[in-house]
C-alpha cells in the first residue's frame, strides 16, 4: 500500500474526509495556529528552559 492510500484512509476512518472537496473544505473550517511561541526572540540572559 502506498504512502497516499494509508494517508487517505486514516483521514476516511479518523475525520471522515473521503474527498477532495472535503479535505478542503476541513482546512477551510480548521482554526488558526498560533506560532508565537516558535517566532518570538528569546532575551539574553533569561533561563528561557523554565
Amino acid at each position: 500500500m502506498e504512502l497516499i492510500d494509508r494517508l487517505r484512509e486514516v483521514m476516511k476512518k479518523e475525520f471522515g474526509i473521503e474527498t477532495d472537496a472535503d479535505l478542503l473544505e476541513a482546512v477551510k473550517n480548521q482554526p488558526e495556529l498560533d506560532l508565537g511561541i516558535f517566532v518570538t526572540p528569546l532575551k539574553v540572559g533569561v533561563d528561557n528552559a523554565s
